[in-house]
Parts: C-alpha cells; structure tokens; sequence
C-alpha cells in the first residue's frame, strides 16, 4: 500500500478496507495499492529530487515537467533525515532557503492587509460589511462592464497599465484596448492578447500573445500589471512579481475605447466579468471606477462611459443565512462562497456528507479506532 498525505490534513479521511483496487483520494490522502510485490523503493543507484540531469533517461518515465523552483527540507527515508545539503551530484541549488525577495512593497495594498507569498505579496481582505463597502474606488460587475470611449478623433497609446480584481471565475475577461489587444483569465493562465494587424500597419514583428501561468481564481484581491516598450519589450506580472511573464517585443496599444469587465459593450459577448476590479490606472494616471459608475465622468479623460450591471463597492455576496450544509457540518461563508465545513471528527466523503471514520470500525485485530 502507497500513500501520500498532504500537510495540514488528516489520515483518517481514508479507511483501510481491504483490498483496495485503484486509488481513493480527497483533499488531504492519496492512496493506493502498488503493482508490485516489493516493499520498499530501489534507490541504490541515484535519487533524483526537483529534476533530473539533461542527459538522464529514465524509461519507461517520460519527465516533461520544468525543474523544481523553490526550497526543500526535511526529506526522511526511513525515519532518518537526509541531508539536502551534502548531495552527490547538484545543479542549479544552493544552500538554505532565501527570503522573499518581494516583502509585502510600501502601498501595494489599498485595503484589507498584504500577505507574503512565495515571491510576491496577495491582499487580504477579511470577510465584513465593511471590508467591501468601504472602497468606494472599487466596482462590483455581475457578469458585467465598464465601456470607456474617448472623444471623437482622440487616441492615445497604452505604455502601461494596472488593475486589481478578485474573482472566483476561471475564465473570463479583465480588459479590452479596443479590437487591439485584450487581458483574459483562460483555465487558470492569464493570457494578454494582441491584434497586431489592427494597431499597426509596420511589417516588424509583432508581439502576439504573452501567457502567464497562475492562478486567481481564489476570491482574494489581486493586481496585474503591464509595461511595453521598444527598449524592454513587454512585461506582464501578478501581485509585486508573484509571476511574471515577458518577451523581447513590444507592443503597440493605440486605442480610443476601453473595456472593463468584456471584450466589447454589447451584452450578448458571453465573456462578461464577475468580481470586483478596482484601482485602474493607464500610463500611471488613475481613474476611479466607482466614480466613474456613479457619475458616468472620469476626469474628462473619456468624452463616453457606458455601464451594464455595475455598483460601486465590493459587497461580499454569499451570506450563510437560509444554506443548508448536511448533518454534522457548519456552513462557513466567504467571500461570494459558502462552503461546508465538518465538525470535529467527521471527514468529508463523496456527496459532501460529513461521516464518522470510526464508524464502522475500520481496525482489525481488536484496534481501537
């Protein structure tokens, strides 16, 4: 029997019923039976930890993944630790584990508190009234928009740009620069995308599409961020560098409309936002959406705002009032998300019911459960 169990999660979500054909898993255990009648792993030879050397094969294995980036610790085989430290062979490791290099920046939050994370900082916001009615630059878009237009015969081009939202859809729409380019959430990868042939008659390259592996789908605050020019090419980056996207060439973000929230203002786009955005600003000059939704100005920058199921604010929807959780759990409400917790010694089983472990009695040989 093989199993992996995840930190923070407990072993008694599995029971041990035999025999087990396959694998049985949930958030915290995986666990299956092995085709082998060996009882131990063969590492006499090498151990490979975060990668393997460019010119190992290891059949029938086919290691397509990039190499660890990170620290490791405390690796123990058979009870004993195992010194990272002193490896027979390394690459690309160094002793110890660095700290952030990026510790919560001055100003990278406007509100709730800035968490470290792995190479950048996240904002917190706790779930209250007060947490999203109090910032009043944010807007709130169920499935909706914020259209900007500049006045007749006006353009201008995008250097950069920055806009914090939080969400819980995977897929979906931040901003639009008109049919030039646009910033989508697609499974998880935040894609910037551009039209080259509609800004630019030039026959030089062209930057095309620039993808930015991560995930901020979670309900949490998060800023992206965006800088191109001819010298640095274009950058694109998450939360103070979280992760980080970039390519030589530029691009070339002329444009007369904005779309916040959808790729244009009609209502039938399918991609519309569901999440709060706040914190806009193009080539460092800021606009206040909430301002912008109320009045339907922005500081006579935009001679046309157009609106679809926009309010100022960002109210955290899901309450646990009248949600009903199954029997021995207790509904937790968060940001736009109720979800069902189970009491002190009952697991999570499939359907979302919460049962006892111990019950029946999964021991043998008179165990106590």
């Amino acid at each position: 029997m093989l199993t992996v169990t995840v930190s923070e999660c407990s072993e008694t979500s599995y029971t041990t019923s035999s025999p087990l054909t396959g694998v049985e898993a949930d958030s915290c255990v995986l666990q299956g039976r092995v085709a082998t009648r060996k009882k131990s792993l063969d590492v006499d030879t090498m151990f490979y930890i975060g990668g393997v050397e460019p010119h190992v094969s290891l059949p029938p294995f086919s290691l397509s993944l990039p190499h660890f980036d990170g620290c490791l610790s405390n690796l123990m085989m058979d009870d004993r630790i195992v010194d990272l430290a002193s490896p027979v062979r390394q690459h690309g490791t160094s002793e110890g584990c660095p700290p952030l290099e990026r510790d919560c920046p001055v100003g990278s939050c406007l509100r709730g508190d800035c968490v470290s994370v792995w190479n950048g900082a996240i904002c917190h916001c706790e779930e209250s009234p007060e947490c999203g009615a109090a910032v009043q630059s944010s807007v709130s878009l169920s499935n909706g928009h914020v259209g900007l237009e500049l006045p007749p015969g006006s353009a201008f081009t995008v250097e950069t740009f920055s806009l914090a939202f939080r969400t819980r859809q995977a897929t979906a729409t931040l901003i639009s620069f008109g049919s030039v380019a646009s910033v989508k959430l697609l499974d998880g990868s935040m894609v910037l995308s551009h039209n080259s042939s509609s800004s630019s008659s030039s026959p030089s390259p062209q930057l095309t599409t620039l993808t930015l592996h991560t995930t901020v789908s979670d309900g949490l605050w998060h800023t992206v961020t965006m800088t191109t020019s001819t010298a640095e090419g274009t950058k694109m980056s998450v939360d103070s560098g979280r992760a980080t996207a970039s390519h030589p060439l530029p691009l070339t973000l002329t444009v007369t409309t904005l779309v916040l929230g959808s790729t244009t203002t009609t209502d039938n786009s399918g991609d519309h936002f569901d999440g709060c955005l706040s914190d806009f600003s193009i080539n460092v000059q800021r606009f206040d959406l909430a301002s912008v939704v109320i009045s339907n100005t922005s500081d006579s920058v935009f001679s046309n705002v157009e609106s679809l199921r926009a309010t100022p604010g960002c109210g955290a929807g899901s309450r646990c009032t009248n949600y009903t959780c199954p029997a021995h759990s207790t509904c937790v409400s968060g940001w736009r998300i109720n979800t069902c917790v189970c009491e002190d010694g009952y697991v999570p089983t499939e359907g979302g019911i919460c049962s006892d472990p111990c019950s029946p009695n999964p021991c043998q040989n008179e165990g106590t459960c």
